[in-house]
């Protein structure tokens, strides 16, 4: 699961005479509705344990990009209460909204949801430079020294976007809404409240000069203390949807257990716990050219609006097959097919991209290895994770092995094997599932 790397923040006042309706609806129908969209990664509810605010409740919304608070799903659903919603968002009172992205953090995702948040509201200190020195000593000292303290599992900065924040829908007419006033969110998740505001505490947070000075200097801060009311976690309900879209060593061509690298690499991924619905798109023969006219069609009739869905593209080997005296796809024109399908990909779902693997004779492993290279620094300069398999496959001595028993290209089911675990150490590959 990515880690999230933006937070939308709500506050609220909830009359009393409406609490139990406002919580059963924001458990069984608001929060699975956010949560349906693309790239919502978990919700939590706070109740209001004390400090310097005026709203009893808290709910922090977490995206894995400021993106997930401006998908069309997102939109559509702000502009398109249901009537229970219409009713329980009329009774919220002094309701305000910060979308903020990850600026600074300390410490990995608590092992359980912390039972208790402490958050500082504030705006940075006034004057050029005022706020990327504030995000640096968050970052730099302050959150360090308070881990000393003790009590403390995470700590993040978030940094408010102005336009996500203000942006108006039919749900914030219904509230009347506010955007949230300060440009800083400093959320602490806690184990407990108790060294909160305590003698180590301050100590730590102004026990320096460097530190001092800009605790004075912070404008308008307003404190407060949460405990945990609810949780949610997209995964626990949903499956993430998987297209690996490519050629016949994606569809897995001489593999007698007809799995092929991606239904391994899924198979692997269930036993580790990971709900997936894995689509193959691989086809026999398929070039950059078949891939760049089919594949948008094919991959988004299975990952619809609203649905985690991720691309994992893989061709290229035969882009470099001679027939009748000719390649396939000259290698400038394998490139600029690659462009187009990734530029667009991008723009659609979070991608990765699997390079060529070997393919028979030398003479021609040595084009699949010049594209590989030429695939990879295309991938660089379009900020996509792409993963070289050919050098390790080309020295493995299964794949070419097998190859040679086979076909003469296409491995067995040691060889997907192989292709499979290399894929599933990945680091970017991780970073999609843990």
């Amino acid at each position: 699961m990515p880690e999230p790397q933006a937070v939308t923040a709500v506050w609220v006042n909830v009359p009393e005479a409406h609490r139990e309706e406002f919580r059963q609806w924001h458990n069984c129908e608001h929060s699975t509705d956010r949560l349906e969209g693309p790239g919502y990664v978990a919700l939590h509810r706070y109740m209001r344990a004390g400090g310097d605010g005026r709203h009893n409740c808290l709910n922090v919304f977490e995206g894995e990009s400021l993106e997930t608070f401006n998908s069309p799903y997102y939109l559509k659903s702000r502009n398109n209460p249901t009537p229970w919603t219409r009713k329980c968002m009329a009774f919220l009172k002094e309701t305000e909204r910060s979308v903020g992205r990850l600026a600074a953090s300390m410490g990995g995702r608590p092992r359980y949801d912390a039972p208790y948040l402490y958050t500082v509201h504030v705006d940075p200190p006034e004057g050029p430079g005022g706020e990327a020195e504030a995000i640096a000593w968050y970052q730099e000292e302050h959150f360090g020294r308070l881990f000393q303290v003790g009590g403390l599992l995470r700590a993040r900065l978030f940094l408010r976007d102005e336009k996500l924040s203000s942006e108006k829908t039919e749900e914030t007419q219904i509230q009347s809404m506010q955007a949230g006033a300060r440009r800083l969110l400093a959320v602490y998740e806690m184990a407990t409240l108790e060294p909160v505001g305590g003698p180590a505490w301050i100590e730590a947070s102004t026990g320096t000069p460097r530190s001092a000075g800009m605790v004075k200097r912070l404008q308008r801060p307003v404190r407060e203390r949460w405990w945990l009311d609810f949780a949610k976690w997209k995964t626990a309900y949903m499956e993430s949807r998987l297209c690996f879209v490519g050629d016949s060593f994606v569809n897995g061509t001489g593999d007698p257990e007809y799995l092929g690298w991606p239904g391994r690499l899924c198979r692997a991924e269930r036993a580790r716990g990971h709900l997936l619905t894995c689509y193959n798109l691989g086809v026999r023969g398929a070039t950059s050219r078949d891939i760049l006219s089919g594949w948008e069609e094919e991959a988004l009739r299975r990952l619809p609006e609203g649905m985690d869905g991720h691309l994992v593209f893989a061709f290229g080997a035969n882009d470099t097959r001679i027939v009748e005296g000719e390649l396939r796809v000259q290698p400038g024109k394998s490139i600029e097919n690659t462009f187009q399908i990734l530029r667009r990909a991008k723009a659609l779902k979070p991608l990765l991209m699997v390079g060529p693997p070997p393919i028979g004779d030398e003479a021609n492993n040595r084009r699949v290895a010049e594209l590989s290279a030429a695939l990879a620094a295309l991938c660089r300069e379009e900020d996509i994770p792409y993963l070289d398999v050919h050098a390790p496959l080309l020295h493995s001595g299964t794949w070419l092995k097998e190859a040679a028993a086979g076909d003469g290209a296409h491995p067995g089911a040691g060889g997907y094997g192989e292709l499979a675990a290399l894929v599933e150490s990945w680091s970017a590959w991780r970073k999609w599932l843990d």
